[in-house]
């Protein structure tokens, strides 16, 4: 596919990082992006890719025909480092840490750039969150909707030396989906920061790159509006937390969220999915993606038990926002 540059103004620089195995979410996701894009704006997509083959870079651009996107293929090296960072156990895992590198990995006279992780499934106007200020920050992303459960809490037992501290009420931000000032994250060297938290405090940061870059950016990113990254573990709805949004705001995303982020189970999974997994699939039919074959046993239990169970406890924990 083509790499052209588009008209500066209604072009988004989107980054995203995957290994062989995303390369059917990373697909099904960029759709989703082109086709809720306003019209006349396009995508330049950089694909920090870690062993992609090239059928499946094939499929990607196959896939992508026709739509408002470009792509530019990156291959980044971090073999160096892949022993020492928290929460490698193979060699896919490495990807989470590209994150680090966008300064480096990204064109000099890019100025700002929109990461997505792999595992989103965009449903609202990319070009609306694009052009918002940063207002003195280097950063924009959602409070994690989990942060007090599993991250909080657990850095609150860190000693940093650096002066960072983590209350269970610390804002804490998910990384899947960031809005970043590419000239203040050069400037600020904001990813040599979070590798330096790695290396220090490694075994301890197990949230990996994304504790790393909550370390480097405390006090310095803005929070977006909830819409923007829903996060739901279907399992988990008692402990899911709004960030400190209004409750008209939490309603919306929730009722009409423009991105929805899978933290938990997978759509594509054999086995156990979200909630929202069929308006992935949805999209995946449009892209020619063949149906994952399950076994019976849990499709059965899935939609007599599960199902039923989990739509239930998110009903009754919604009412809230009401």
């Amino acid at each position: 596919m083509s790499c052209g540059s588009g008209e500066s103004g209604r072009t988004i620089f989107v980054a995203v990082a995957v290994d062989d195995s995303y390369i059917i979410p990373l697909l099904v996701m960029l759709r989703s992006a082109c086709r809720h894009l306003s019209i006349g704006w396009r995508l330049e997509v950089f694909v920090l890719g870690f062993r992609i083959s090239g059928e499946s870079r094939h499929r990607l651009e196959l896939g992508l025909g026709g739509l408002p996107v470009s792509l530019h293929w990156q291959t980044l090296d971090l073999s160096a480092v892949a022993n020492y960072w928290p929460g490698i156990r193979e060699d896919g895992d490495i990807t989470c840490y590209y994150r680090l590198f966008l300064g480096s990995a990204l064109p000099e006279w890019m100025e700002r750039v929109l990461f997505l992780d792999a595992d989103l499934l965009v449903e609202g106007d990319l070009s609306a969150l694009w052009n918002l200020s940063f207002d003195g920050c280097i950063v924009q992303a959602v409070p994690d909707a989990y942060a007090r459960t599993f991250h909080t809490r657990r850095l609150s037992a860190i000693r940093f030396s650096e002066g960072v501290s983590f209350a269970a009420g610390t804002p804490y931000f998910n990384a899947g989906v960031q809005l970043i000032d590419l000239l203040r994250w050069r400037e600020e060297r904001i990813g040599e920061s979070a590798g330096a938290f790695l290396w220090k405090y490694g075994r301890e940061l197990t949230g990996r790159d994304q504790d790393a870059l909550n370390c480097a950016l405390a006090g310095r990113w803005k929070a977006l509006p909830s819409t923007w990254n829903l996060q739901e573990l279907p399992d988990r709805p008692d402990t899911w937390e709004d960030g400190g949004a209004s409750t008209g705001e939490v309603r919306e995303a929730v009722r009409r969220p423009a991105i929805i982020h899978f933290v938990g189970w997978k759509p594509w999974s054999r086995r156990w999915r979200p909630l929202r997994h069929q308006r992935w699939w949805d999209e995946a039919r449009r892209a020619g993606v063949p149906p994952v074959r399950r076994p019976w046993g849990v499709v059965i239990w899935e939609a007599l038990v599960w199902r039923p169970r989990m739509r239930l406890k998110w009903h009754l924990h919604r009412r809230q926002w009401r």
